[in-house]
Order: C-alpha cells, then sequence, then structure tokens
C-alpha cells in the first residue's frame, strides 16, 4: 500500500482547502510568523514517520495480517464491520493517549512543545515534538496489531487522524449555531481552542481528536475557555 505518498497527496488537499478557508473566515488575527517552525517540525516528523514506516501502524498492519494474528482475526469478524470498528477503536485509543501525554510528566514534556504555539491554526495540527511521533506511532502500531485491523483500517485511520488534527487547529470562525451542532458529534476549531489555553482547566478538557463523543463519555469536555491566552507551558 502506497501510505506515504496518497498520505501525503490526501493530507495536502485538506491543508489547500484549510488554508482557503482560514484567508475566508479567520476568527483571530493571522500569525504567520511561527509557519517557518511549525513546518519545519512538519518536515522532520515525515521523514522519521517515514524511515519507521516498517513499525509504525500500516507498516504494523501489513505484519499482522501476514501473520494472522488480532482480535477480529481470532473472532472472525466480516471486512465490513471490523473496518469501522478499528477506525472507532482506535480513535479512542488516541483518546487515551492524549490524555496520558498530559497526565504522565516524561510524556507532558514531549507534548508540551504543541501547547507552547503562541496561536493556533492548521500549522499548530503539525507541530509536535519527534519524540511524541514515535511514542504515537508505536502506541498506534500496538493497538492496530492487538486489534487485528487491517492494512486499509490502518491508512484510512492514519489519514482520518492528520486531517482531524488540521482541522480541530485551524483559524476558522464558524457560525455560533453550526459550531454548537458539530460538537454534539465531532470536535470543532472553537472546542479545541479551549484545549490550547493556559489554565490547567482548560489544558485538561476537550482531548478528542475527531468526535467530541470521547470528551463527554469520559467526562472531560468543556465548553468555554477561562484563560486569556494561548501559548503556555
Amino acid at each position: 500500500m502506497p501510505d506515504g505518498p496518497a498520505r501525503l497527496a490526501a493530507l495536502a488537499a485538506v491543508a489547500a482547502a484549510l488554508l482557503l478557508a482560514e484567508w475566508a473566515v479567520a476568527a483571530r488575527p493571522h500569525r504567520r510568523d511561527r509557519w517557518p517552525a511549525n513546518l519545519g517540525l512538519a518536515a522532520l516528523n515525515g521523514a522519521l514517520g517515514f524511515a519507521l514506516a516498517a513499525v509504525f501502524p500500516v507498516g504494523a498492519a501489513l505484519w499482522a495480517e501476514g501473520e494472522d494474528v488480532g482480535l477480529f482475526r481470532w473472532l472472525d469478524v466480516p471486512e465490513g464491520p471490523a473496518l469501522a470498528l478499528a477506525i472507532l477503536l482506535l480513535d479512542l485509543g488516541v483518546y487515551w493517549q492524549h490524555r496520558w501525554m498530559h497526565a504522565l510528566p516524561w510524556l507532558w514534556r514531549l507534548h508540551r512543545l504543541h501547547h507552547r504555539d503562541e496561536a493556533m491554526d492548521l500549522t499548530t495540527g503539525v507541530r509536535f515534538h519527534p519524540g511524541e511521533i514515535m511514542v504515537s506511532g508505536l502506541y498506534k502500531a500496538a493497538f492496530v496489531v492487538a486489534l487485528g485491523a487491517s492494512p486499509l483500517a490502518a491508512f484510512a485511520f492514519e489519514i482520518w487522524l492528520a486531517a482531524a488534527s488540521l482541522w480541530e487547529h485551524a483559524n476558522l470562525r464558524l457560525p455560533a449555531n453550526v459550531d454548537r451542532r458539530l460538537r454534539y458529534l465531532i470536535v470543532t476549531p472553537a472546542m479545541h481552542l479551549v484545549h490550547h489555553g493556559c489554565r490547567r482547566t482548560d489544558t485538561d478538557s476537550n482531548f478528542g481528536f475527531s468526535t467530541s463523543l470521547w470528551d463527554r463519555l469520559f467526562g472531560s469536555y468543556r465548553e468555554t475557555s477561562t484563560s486569556e491566552r494561548l501559548g503556555c507551558e
């Protein structure tokens, strides 16, 4: 499966659409002075992901398929339900990974680079410490193998997760009634902005990447921020 080129093409299309949207309906003044650092990290992490592709989620799924291991294979779950369940459970797994990134000091030392961004736009969605990329890639790979997720499921989830990260960090102003309705199911940029606030009550909330259901289910949902600025430790 051509993971790298296909993923890059899909994310480039999402990024281009969001850039146009940010230009048209920005929620906050643009701060493009941060872009070189954020995009430099994105390039470095992309190279790291390419180098470790064999042990990251899609490579792990290919290995598990060849060895016939994983829960879905052992239970003989049909292909369609297995694909949907894998994406859903991987999303849940990433929700908890994000919570642990905040709760465990050694993981927070990696993740806080993401939170130090003094503004928020789609480039914040690619601003991660290479160590966090390593931890996240291996964590998701282990999850993929345990589930017996197919290579297609792993690939689709990686695209979905990366696109969701761009979307939720985008500098977009949605009409209040649209944002309120979307939040019943998906994470909106305004909802995720709360998570980037400086106060601990804000930072330790709204951990979801794509759906708001996990935050609502596990008591981490927060409607509005009490912080006045971004870019804190």
